[in-house]
């Protein structure tokens, strides 16, 4: 679970990365953006965050009295909790801001692209930050289309009470596991298509 808050974030930190790079020097989001180059302290606080905000994930389950099966503690079954952990912290910090945040930094990331605005330093070469930037527009892209369900059905269940897993509803979950899935494999892909060695027709292992 702390891998998946995480996965967002960091989806946004690589897109604001991207935009940040390839913005006019005298865009005023070249210099508000420039705190996050170093993207290690970034990728840190991030997964600090993710895993801070699961710790109490722990306590919702709790060994029956034959010791062996699990069973929901009444912590996870208090209404409190529900609208603090799935409303505020998912529904919101993990999902509804980064994703806003998504869609602003990929709108503007493809104005420039399609208006041909792309800057780059004197070290860096034009064609290789055009890719990396619809890179991440691609990434975004699918990313949305295939976690969206997911999410849907978090809250759904948050705001009607109703069991995703029951006959009727199983299907949608299943669809829901096999876009994430799909998401998973296709990301790799795009990262691979977009690199200077695919697009050049030469792919080469360093060892």
């Amino acid at each position: 679970m702390a891998a998946n808050y995480a996965a967002i974030w960091l989806l946004a930190l690589i897109c604001a990365q991207r935009f940040q790079a390839i913005c006019h020097p005298q865009n005023v989001w070249k210099k508000r953006l420039s705190c996050i180059r170093r993207s290690k302290i970034a990728v840190g606080i991030v997964a600090f965050m993710a895993f801070a905000m699961n710790i109490l994930r722990f306590f919702e389950l709790e060994y029956s009295e034959n010791g062996v099966d699990l069973t929901h503690t009444a912590m996870k079954g208090n209404v409190a909790y529900k609208i603090v952990m799935e409303g505020l912290c998912y529904a919101i910090l993990v999902y509804g801001i980064p994703i806003l945040i998504l869609v602003w930094l990929n709108i503007n990331t493809c104005k420039l692209i399609m208006n041909k605005e792309i800057h780059v330093s004197a070290t860096s070469r034009r064609p290789a930050e055009y890719r990396t930037a619809m890179m991440t527009v691609c990434v975004f892209i699918f990313f949305f289309l295939c976690c969206t369900l997911a999410a849907s059905l978090r809250l759904f269940t948050l705001v009607t009470d109703a069991d995703v897993h029951s006959t009727d509803m199983l299907w949608l979950v299943d669809v829901s596991n096999l876009l994430m899935n799909i998401n998973a494999l296709v990301t790799p892909i795009l990262y691979f298509l977009f690199t200077r060695g695919f697009s050049s027709g030469k792919v080469s292992s360093h060892y």
